[in-house]
């Protein structure tokens, strides 16, 4: 997922399309660049850890 594709989604949507592409927390800061604390922080706002 690109950063212009992500910029205006909810944690929820983020969350679950990162479900459905199959991807942990881990995964998805792997690809992005990002650290897992920061997916895990944007997971933090639905309510959910993993």
């Amino acid at each position: 997922m690109t950063e212009s594709r992500s910029f205006g989604r909810s944690p929820a949507t983020l969350r679950r399309e990162r479900e459905q592409a199959g991807l942990t927390q881990q995964a998805l800061a792997a690809r992005s660049g990002l650290s897992q604390a920061a997916i895990a922080g944007s997971n933090a706002a639905t309510g959910c850890r993993a």
